[in-house]
């Protein structure tokens, strides 16, 4: 009987039956197992940080109580109001109470005198009061200068503390941003196991491809290794969090969902006057000036003449110790009529030194327009980068949507879907980052203006 030839389609199906019935070739791969994240050990002791979550303001109130470095500028404040009590002090009456015990010896009567040696004991007690009357405002100006340099001082520490505030609300917001990257990395490495499992599964029913397996597992694998990063990066955050804060840098530091007033308006030179008003280092630099301003003053009056009064009482005697008494008033005149220089060297030091002090408030007032200025530009360039970073995140969301059904329908490769996953974490993580520079930002401003730190301790 002749052979009768197979049709193709029949021809066909017996390929694919005994292609099905061929087991699919396995690709030699490693698998890595996902590692758990780097961990630090709490420190001995009660912790100033509550165990639960705290707010931006919370970490920035924390360390206006704890931050060694404040504690510094306060040591100066202190310095500075004793300089100011004693200055004051000059204005005054000055009282003394003096008494001495002496016991006058005579070693040798004077040549044809026939004293001879002996002992004389006493007691000898004063009550004197002097006062300033007047001197030409040197001594009130010196207690003025002092009060202004107090002043300084005062502003100097508002300084440190809005320093302080921003730089834990900048630690705080990197920290947050971390932690977020943390999750995007943990749904990546989801995503990445999913599309792994969706191609060993077209491979095992014979219609995907080894390579599709070998790069799933590639991607996984850097997937697991991004997130290792990210998870080292959040611990490290934290640790600098701690530092900015005062406190252990192994202390366990929960985030809060936080949020900056945005309450700034956009009328630039209304910040900038407001600035001005408000900056405490405008406030430091014009008490200085003002201070600078007395030294001159006081230089110039510095040869003139000065009268003082002095009231005394006095008693001595042995063995009673009052047995004499005495009484005094005096008014003193001292005035300097020639120094050689002195004085109009010291004129033109201190008219120097107000000169450097004009120039200084000068470029402060500059700086703080600066300032200002560049925070106004850093909110509004984070702001539309935000929009543009959602927009982003909704556009890459529905491509590796798309890309994986053109995937599991046959129409697209592989790599389509692992370019649209790497085009969503990329974009994920721009938003992440452009929300936390919304943040910063706002903070920068709240500094840049002038605005005072919240000093409100968190409750456990």
């Amino acid at each position: 009987m002749p052979l009768v030839p197979l049709s193709p389609l029949i021809a066909f199906g017996i390929v694919v039956q005994q292609a099905q019935k061929t087991p699919p070739i396995q690709p030699s791969t490693q698998d890595v197992q996902l590692t758990k994240p780097v961990t630090l050990p709490p420190p001995p002791g009660k912790s100033v940080v509550p165990a639960r979550p705290i707010t931006a303001e919370e970490a920035a109130a924390i360390a206006l109580y704890n931050q060694p470095s404040l504690v510094q500028v306060q040591a100066g404040v202190l310095a500075a109001h004793g300089a100011e009590v004693s200055a004051r002090s000059l204005l005054g009456p000055n009282l003394v109470l003096s008494s001495t015990y002496f016991n006058q010896s005579t070693l040798k009567g004077a040549a044809g005198n026939s004293a001879t040696a002996g002992h004389i004991p006493g007691y000898q007690s004063s009550l004197t009061l002097d006062q300033l009357l007047f001197d030409f405002n040197r001594t009130r100006d010196l207690a003025e200068q002092a009060q202004d340099l107090y002043k300084a001082a005062g502003n100097s520490l508002s300084v440190a503390q809005a320093e302080v505030v921003v730089e834990v609300k900048q630690a705080f917001y990197n920290f947050v941003q971390n932690q977020r990257l943390v999750e995007v990395e943990q749904a990546d490495v989801k995503s990445r196991q999913d599309q792994l499992g969706l191609t060993q599964a077209r491979l095992n029913v014979g219609t995907g491809e080894p390579a599709d397996v070998v790069t799933a597992k590639t991607s996984l694998d850097d997937a697991m290794q991004s997130l290792s990063l990210a998870q080292s990066a959040a611990l490290s955050s934290r640790v600098a969090l701690a530092l900015a804060m005062g406190v252990d840098p192994r202390t366990p530091i929960q985030a809060n969902e936080s949020s900056e007033p945005e309450d700034f308006g956009s009328d630039l030179n209304a910040l900038v006057d407001q600035a001005l008003k408000d900056r405490p280092e405008v406030h430091q630099v014009q008490a200085a000036l003002d201070a600078a301003g007395l030294g001159v003053d006081m230089a110039r009056v510095a040869n003139a003449p000065s009268l003082g009064l002095s009231l005394g009482l006095g008693a001595h005697g042995d063995p009673n110790a009052f047995a004499t008494q005495t009484g005094s008033l005096s008014l003193t005149l001292t005035w300097t009529l020639g120094d050689a220089g002195y004085a109009a060297g010291k004129l033109e030091e201190a008219s120097a030194a107000k000169l450097q002090v004009q120039a200084l408030l000068i470029q402060t007032q500059q700086q703080v327009v600066s300032d200002v200025a560049q925070a106004y530009v850093a909110l509004k360039s984070a702001e539309q980068r935000l929009a543009i970073a959602q927009a982003e995140v909704a556009n890459a969301t529905e491509a590796v949507r798309l890309a994986q059904g053109r995937y599991q329908a046959q129409l697209a490769t592989f790599v389509d879907v692992t370019t649209a996953q790497a085009a969503l974490i990329a974009a994920q993580s721009n938003q992440v980052i452009d929300l936390v520079a919304v943040q910063q930002a706002r903070s920068q401003m709240a500094r840049a203006i002038g605005r005072a730190p919240v000093a409100v301790p968190p409750q456990p």
